[in-house]
């Protein structure tokens, strides 16, 4: 059995060591100089490769729950199995798993040296312009060359990271194929705000709280943790775990606001106002917040910091803790695909059989990684799902 990956990042090269050592002649075609670029980035170049908390709000699923059983079949302990029979020992923060030197780099070469190890063939600087199905396969064209493979997995990815050859154009392909496809969308990003001259005041500040996501007036979602205030907008984890349903909204034109709870009880304002009466409203917000955010909130609501608490008019001071409780953010758009992770969207799960990662309109045809419609939150659960369908399709395919 001959078996042609194109693609040679995260899933595609699972899937090419998957396909190989089940016995199949692999060829995997890569359009960069070499192979697994992005996954050099993941992480911030240490690579959290899973987690050891795998469940079902990890993953952002948009037709059911099917996709999630090539997740539980392979968990977090099998990818840290599979790493380890390739030399990469685990290390874990706070059941974050990342390679134990903490450099993404050696589990691109784990990957590239485990294909070559068994038997594989990588082929770089070639891209892939067409497939044509045959009667006994496929029919593989480059610029200049061509292959036939019996069996054919997709990985190429969708448009995150253009800068590392992920520019999502097989998508096109497929599309033309005449495969149902959801557009891609940036995910794990920042957002832009409208309140830009509110933000231009605050940029640089962290604040741990909670935030909530209204679209359309519904509250859709819910976060907490630490939030970055940008000279656009908002960004750190809690917005990125947003951000693809965020993305997906406007794309859809409905009207999306971040509400951020820089504060959570009222009754600790109240009190704090009270036993603070005497004090400035300068001196109201220290060691609650911020120095530089807190400015900007009395700026916000035009009280002077050395105006007394007790001197602020009533309907100012509700108006000020009203922000705090409950600050709405209007979000004009997301980050653009350069700064994003990765992103939403792809190949309709009900175009796939998820209990081999084939096409459901041809067995010989498989789809991997990033290029299907599922995407899940920050902490190794978009590497975990590239390594799981990967080895899923690969091991499939090989079977014939």
């Amino acid at each position: 059995m001959k078996v042609g990956i194109v693609g040679a990042g995260a899933s595609g090269l699972a899937a090419a060591i998957a396909a190989a050592k089940a016995g199949a002649k692999v060829i995997v075609w890569e359009h960069n100089k070499s192979v697994g670029k992005k996954i050099l980035a993941t992480g911030n170049g240490k690579c959290n490769y899973t987690n050891l908390l795998m469940n079902p709000d990890c993953f952002h699923l948009k037709e059911g729950a099917v996709p999630l059983q090539v997740v539980e079949d392979f968990g977090p302990e099998d990818a840290i199995a599979f790493f380890q029979e390739l030399g990469v020992e685990p290390f874990s923060r706070d059941g974050y798993i990342y390679p134990k030197s903490e450099q993404a780099v050696a589990i691109a070469q784990a990957l590239e040296v485990g294909v070559r190890r068994w038997g594989g063939e990588i082929v770089t600087e070639v891209s892939i312009a067409k497939i044509k199905r045959e009667k006994n396969g496929w029919n593989v064209i480059a610029q200049d060359r061509q292959w036939n493979v019996d069996r054919i997995i997709i990985a190429t990815g969708l448009k995150a990271s253009p800068t590392t050859g992920s520019d999502g154009s097989f998508l096109t392909l497929i599309e033309q194929m005449g495969y149902q496809v959801k557009s891609p969308l940036p995910a794990l990003c920042a957002l832009y705000a409208q309140e830009k001259n509110f933000f231009k005041k605050v940029a640089g500040v962290r604040i741990k709280c909670g935030l909530d996501v209204s679209v359309d007036q519904n509250i859709v979602a819910s976060e907490y943790g630490e939030l970055q205030l940008t000279d656009y907008g908002l960004s750190g984890i809690p917005i990125f775990q947003v951000s693809g349903r965020v993305a997906r909204a406007i794309f859809e034109k409905k009207k999306v606001e971040i509400i951020v709870h820089f504060v959570e009880d009222k009754s600790f304002l109240l009190e704090r106002k009270e036993r603070f009466a005497e004090e400035s409203m300068g001196f109201f917000g220290n060691g609650i917040l911020n120095n530089k955010l807190w400015k900007a909130f009395l700026s916000q609501f035009a009280i002077a910091e050395e105006e007394k608490v007790m001197k602020v008019s009533k309907t100012k001071l509700n108006k000020l803790f009203d922000f705090l409780l409950s600050a709405n953010f209007v979000i004009e758009k997301s980050a653009t695909f350069d700064k994003a992770q990765v992103c939403s969207g792809g190949i309709c799960c009900k175009e796939i059989n998820f209990s081999d990662m084939s096409s459901k309109r041809d067995r010989a045809l498989f789809f991997v990684g990033e290029i299907i419609d599922v995407d899940g939150i920050c902490g190794g659960y978009n590497l975990h799902w590239a390594w799981a369908s990967g080895i899923r399709a690969g091991r499939s395919a090989a079977k014939g």
